[in-house]
């Protein structure tokens, strides 16, 4: 193929050619350039070598100088040593310098500097040599100074000239690469020029050659397919190449596209009828397309409506549901349906609250009353009034459907109505509609029997959760389908852990047995009650592991249903009380009888051995002294029962007054040492001289018991210590041992009355289990604490806390100060309790005091409204008479009512000290209530009339 029938060829080579030119020319450059920097890089490199050579000439020569005169002033062999080696460097830099020289003036230097080398090392320094090692210093020093200084000075000159000529021949040879460097440069910029130039006329041919042409086809393809009509000449170019070629095809392609118009235009003309044709066709399957839409959106509507009847149980949801579908089933605008339950429930669309509750209210009289009667669809056409009409004043029609929903035997069970503004109801949408009302029926009816199941099922397990026995309800298979919440309290659960779904058996059983002891008995027995093995009323005992064991007794009953067994009853009764009553009266009665027995055994023992044989006199004081001792154990025993009994009672009395603890302690420990030799018992008191209110008899009684009871305890000896400390308030004893410990279990239970902690270690050990119960009452009603730590095998600490004054109780109940401040003096605490608690019911502010001794000036601080005062303080150093008379002579307290609470019938001296009530023992709490109100009413009116 020629170049001339292809573009591509006539681009390639036109770029060829430049791009050959461009390179014969960079090249042409860079190839000088590199000569010349190397060719200027070795005569650099060849001056610096010189240089450098002249410079360690220079400098080693000056060091033999140095070392010479050195050997001379010192006659120190190193120098001479050092010249020498001098010399060695000097000869090889003479060497170098002889390869390199190429100058005259290198070959001058080199001449100079090797004959200075011969004169100076190979004549001068051996003739110094052979003068200093026959001690001619002298002539030396004078040789040097008339001849050799002379020489060496010349050569130096020599040295320094030819150095200095290295540096003019360095200095002019930077500028010479200087200059060359810059004519480099110009020479570039003159061939960039020129390619620049070449690259011109290049792309000027180019667009010429190409673009050009391009450019004119470009032009009338754009107006071929805008469709616009062209001269084919636009299309003739007079060329060979792809150019020529593409103008010739489109020529022929416009020519064909003309020719294919003519035969477009006609055919269009046909499209255009058809078209209108199928126009016609569309408009009418648009119209058959909307119709089957809006049945779509019908039969949606009503699928959704008969979901949401199927799907719901509730009413309110029903009739909301009810009235959405309606409403969207009749394209109504308004709807509304009231179900004629006792609540009315409904619901409505479209339709105020005020309007709503109107036809609620009216739902048995009007046209309404005509619908229960007849129980027919009505429809009712109508101007719309007041706010119906909204933006409208003309007048508007509007259509009511009424629709009666029955159930199965006829009776009318809720009311619809929807109203339409745009249109009325077809007779085929109000039988329709009645239709759908039958399935609202159905739908009412179920969620009826469905409330009512719920009621009932909801009934049963009212009852079931009012019973106090736990039930569980099994099917046949023994799966639980229901329980009570007693079962939950039982086993301490919270309702999510046990699920209310039904439970299948061995999932309950295997809970039950990680619960209970007995669980093989347990399980014995639900599979004799599955398979009919069990007796009737046959029941079982199981304990339940808990914080507390609980005993179960669990008994069963069957379930049928038409005479057909459906399902068991099971009933958990907690005996845990009558259990650990029983058990606790068993322990009483072996207990008793057997610390009952003991002493008297012993008492009938030495009394037959006295009256039946002659004893010596010191015998019979032996067994004197043995019946005295069992007569006092015998009687502290029934003392422990009558006092706990008082105690329990409230009817112990106690005898309140100021004591010392410590010598209290000090004697309880010397009483019981005598006993306990194999104990030290230890008192530790930081104050011997702290006082506290109580009763002598009873404290020490207290503290002979939780002493007694850590000596009983630590049977194999040790240390008893009893700390007394104090704080703001208290007194703390504490009462430590190091003996067996107690069961953590045990500890809740230690204070009951008759309790034993059951250990073989302790069977050994002696008592009725009433001394801490007595020691617990004792505390109590010096309103104190007690508490015990202990840890099994280490030792057991006891700490009792005790107020180290009594001092005025302040109770409030309920109400505030606004009511009233009641001022109680009474010794009796159960007395005090009921009184307290009465006035705190009726909103009164009690102040208890049971001391009295400073009660004026506690009275001061609180300021009563009322005082009630008890005469005889058994535990007092005063009389409620001296506390009158205090009263009645201070002027602040003198004005306030007293009642009096005594005993003792004294009315007539209360009256003459101006008592204003007196109630006299026994009264009813409500009579001493009623009488203040009164008092506290009268004192107002009082106040009232006076201002």
């Amino acid at each position: 193929m020629k170049i001339k029938n292809s573009i591509t060829k006539q681009f390639t080579l036109t770029m060829f050619s430049f791009m050959i030119l461009l390179v014969i020319g960079i090249g042409t450059l860079l190839g000088y350039s590199y000569y010349s920097q190397q060719q200027e890089l070795e005569i650099q490199t060849n001056l610096e070598t010189k240089e450098d050579i002249a410079i360690a000439i220079d400098k080693n020569f000056a060091n033999a100088f140095f070392n010479m005169r050195g050997y001379i002033a010192y006659n120190n062999e190193d120098f001479l040593l050092k010249v020498s080696k001098d010399q060695q460097k000097l000869e090889d830099q003479i060497n170098k310098l002889r390869t390199i020289s190429q100058s005259q003036d290198d070959t001058f230097f080199y001449n100079e500097v090797a004959s200075f080398y011969d004169y100076y090392f190979l004549e001068k320094v051996p003739e110094i040599r052979e003068n200093i090692e026959s001690n001619q210093q002298d002539q030396v020093i004078q040789d040097a100074q008339q001849v050799l200084t002379n020489r060496i000075e010349a050569f130096q000159q020599t040295t320094s000239n030819y150095r200095s000529a290295i540096d003019q021949q360095i200095f002019s040879h930077y500028g010479e690469v200087t200059q060359k460097n810059i004519y480099l440069q110009l020479m570039l910029l003159i061939f960039i020029v020129i390619m620049l130039f070449v690259l011109f006329f290049i792309t000027k041919y180019i667009i010429s050659r190409f673009v050009v042409p391009l450019r004119r086809l470009t032009e009338a393809s754009e107006l071929v397919s805008a469709g616009s009509m062209i001269n084919t000449e636009t299309f003739q170019l007079d060329r060979e190449d792809e150019l020529g070629v593409l103008a010739v095809s489109l020529d022929k392609m416009v020519k064909h596209i003309q020719q294919n118009e003519e035969y477009l235009t006609d055919k269009n003309e046909e499209l255009m009828e058809q078209q209108d044709e199928l126009q016609a066709q569309a408009l009418e399957l648009e119209k058959l397309l909307g119709q089957m839409e809006t049945n779509e959106r019908k039969l949606l509507s009503r699928q959704q409506l008969n979901e949401s009847l199927a799907n719901t149980l509730n009413k309110q949801l029903l009739t909301e549901s009810i009235v959405k579908g309606f409403v969207h089933v009749t394209q109504a605008d308004r709807g509304m349906i009231v179900l004629l339950d006792e609540e009315l429930t409904h619901s409505s669309w479209g339709v105020s609250s005020s309007a709503a509750n109107e036809f609620k209210e009216s739902i048995y009289s009007g046209l309404h009353e005509h619908l229960l009667l007849e129980k027919e669809t009505v429809c009712i056409k109508r101007a719309l009034v007041g706010s119906e009409k909204g933006i409208h004043d003309e007048t508007q029609i509007c259509y009511d459907a009424y629709i009666p929903v029955l159930q199965g035997d006829g009776k009318v069970i809720a009311i619809m109505i929807y109203s339409r503004f745009s249109k009325g109801f077809m007779e085929e949408e109000l039988r329709e509609l009645e239709e759908l009302a039958k399935q609202i029926s159905v739908s009412i009816q179920n969620i009826d029997l469905y409330e009512s199941t719920e009621e009932e099922k909801q009934l049963n397990k009212d009852i079931l959760n009012t019973i106090h026995e736990g039930v569980l309800v099994l099917d046949t298979n023994g799966n639980i389908v229901s329980s009570n919440n007693k079962m939950y309290e039982l086993f301490n659960l919270s309702k999510p852990q046990l699920p209310t779904s039904k439970i299948e058996l061995s999932n309950w059983l295997e809970f039950f047995h990680a619960k209970i002891k007995d669980r093989e008995e347990m399980n014995e027995f639900i599979h004799a009650i599955l398979e009919q093995k069990a007796t009737l009323n046959s029941s079982i005992v199981y304990q339940i592991e808990d914080e507390l064991l609980k005993t179960v007794q669990m008994y069963w009953e069957p379930l049928f249903r038409k005479e057909q067994l459906t399902g068991f009853i099971l009933v958990h009764r907690d005996i845990t009380t009558e259990y650990n009553a029983d058990k606790m009266k068993s322990e009483l009665v072996s207990t008793v009888s057997h610390e009952l027995r003991t002493p008297l055994a012993s008492i009938l023992g030495f009394t037959e051995l006295l009256l039946k044989k002659t004893l010596s006199p010191e015998r019979q004081q032996k067994y004197l002294n043995n019946i005295y001792q069992e007569s006092k154990r015998l009687t502290a025993l029934i003392n422990d029962f009558l006092d706990l009994q008082r105690m329990e009672s409230n009817k112990q009395d106690y005898f309140r007054e100021k004591l010392k603890i410590y010598p209290l302690l000090k004697e309880v420990l010397e009483e019981l040492s005598v006993h306990s030799s194999n104990h030290q018992l230890k008192l530790e008191v930081k104050d011997t001289e702290v006082e506290m209110y109580g009763d002598k008899d009873k404290l020490k009684q207290l503290f002979q018991n939780i002493i007694q009871n850590a000596i009983k305890y630590s049977p194999h000896g040790g240390e008893v210590i009893t700390r007394v400390d104090l704080n703001e308030d208290n007194l703390i004893i504490k009462v430590v041992d190091f003996g067996l410990g107690i069961p953590r279990e045990a500890i809740p239970q230690l204070f009951t009355k008759f309790y034993r902690v059951d250990n073989t270690d302790r069977r050994k050990i002696g008592g009725t289990g009433l001394g801490l119960s007595i020691s617990k009452e004792i505390v109590r009603a010096h309103q104190g604490q007690i508490s015990v730590e202990s840890e099994l095998g280490i030792g057991t600490t006891f700490i009792i806390q005790l107020p180290k004054t009594e001092t005025p109780k302040i109770i409030k109940e309920q109400g505030s100060k606004k009511s009233g401040i009641i001022y109680l003096i009474e010794d009796d605490s159960a007395l005090a309790n009921a009184i307290s608690s009465e006035l705190g019911l009726n909103g009164f502010w009690v102040v208890v005091d049971s001391v009295g001794e400073h009660a004026v000036k506690h009275m001061k601080e609180s300021q009563p409204d009322i005082i009630v005062l008890d005469l005889m303080l058994q535990h007092a150093a005063i009389s409620g008479w001296d506390i009158l008379m205090e009263i009645k002579q201070d002027p602040i307290l003198s004005s306030i009512p007293i009642i009096i609470s005594s005993s003792l019938d004294e009315k007539a001296r209360a009256r003459e000290l101006g008592v204003h009530q007196y109630f006299l023992k026994p009264y009813l709490p409500s009579e001493l209530t009623a009488t203040i109100k009164s008092s506290l009413l009268n004192e107002n009116k009082r106040s009232s009339h006076l201002s």
